[in-house]
């Protein structure tokens, strides 16, 4: 869950998987928390042409980030997202709906960006899938400027998140963007990012949420 029991959301993460070939395929979910403690791991076989949803909520708790890792022994057909349902527990409606796509390991450095025009709440989530804890600097810019440079040292299968708005280390401002850059040096140290932008109305409730993913 990226948003927080205050704000009176609730969510529902679904990990969807599609086995593209004409051959069943063995497929590994390996559910994280925030910390990069495995919780669960659960196998099944998926058949040919066929679709699966995994409830990535009944692992991950509330206000808590998570990640899950799939693997197969044909990757090359298996398509994988992360679906997410945001309700107002006060409603009954669904407030709003984002997908993270997967990713496969790269090396850094990553590049994304933040944009914090018409309202746009900026969070970084950043995921660690190296089997070593390594640091990693966060590089902010903003019409060719530097802006910050932030370091952290993320753990083994961790999910991290950072206030790119409040936080004034990252020394963002109102009706600004610009690029973001994870650099892990010469290290080979693999990461998967994205900033979730949100953007809420007068009312509290949400216009939007998009996440960006870092290529």
């Amino acid at each position: 869950s990226n948003l927080e029991e205050r704000d009176s959301f609730q969510q529902m993460n679904w990990i969807e998987l599609a086995n593209t070939s004409a051959s069943s395929i063995a497929v590994t979910a390996s559910f994280f928390g925030e910390d990069g403690a495995l919780l669960r791991t659960q196998n099944f076989s998926l058949a040919p042409k066929s679709q699966f949803h995994l409830l990535a909520s009944e692992s991950i708790l509330r206000n808590a980030l998570g990640s899950v890792a799939i693997t197969s022994d044909t990757s090359d057909s298996l398509l994988v997202q992360s679906s997410v349902y945001i309700q107002d527990y006060r409603r009954t409606d669904i407030q709003s709906v984002f997908v993270v796509p997967s990713s496969s390991p790269v090396e850094s450095p990553l590049f994304g960006s933040f944009n914090r025009f018409i309202g746009m709440e900026n969070e970084l989530v950043l995921i660690n899938i190296s089997a070593i804890r390594r640091e990693l600097d966060i590089n902010l810019r903003a019409e060719g400027a530097d802006l910050s440079t932030v370091t952290t040292t993320p753990g083994v299968s961790s999910v991290s998140r950072f206030d790119l708005n409040s936080d004034e280390r990252f020394a963002t401002t109102e009706d600004t963007f610009g690029t973001i850059e994870l650099d892990g040096g010469d290290t080979n140290t693999d990461f998967i990012a994205y900033t979730l932008r949100t953007r809420r109305k007068d009312d509290g409730s949400l216009d939007f949420v998009n996440p960006t993913v870092f290529r």
